[in-house]
């Protein structure tokens, strides 16, 4: 069982709540691939599509997404 690209923003309020989810699912068994966005706060995709973090984070989804 997979879970699709799990991305939290390094000034997200919740990051710790969900790294810690993460290691839950591997803990049980299920791979995910998370990851930490630097210097970016929740919800930042929205606020500039375009902006190279928020490119790689869709990126990295599609990707896991279409399992390439």
């Amino acid at each position: 069982m997979a879970v699709d690209d799990m991305v939290s923003g390094q000034l997200d309020i919740r990051r710790d709540e969900d790294l810690l989810y993460a290691q839950r699912f591997r803990l049980a068994g299920v791979t995910v691939e998370f990851h930490l966005r630097p210097g970016v706060p929740n919800q930042f995709k929205i606020f500039d599509f375009s902006a190279g973090v928020a490119c790689r984070a869709v990126a990295d989804h599609l990707r896991v997404l279409l399992g390439i």
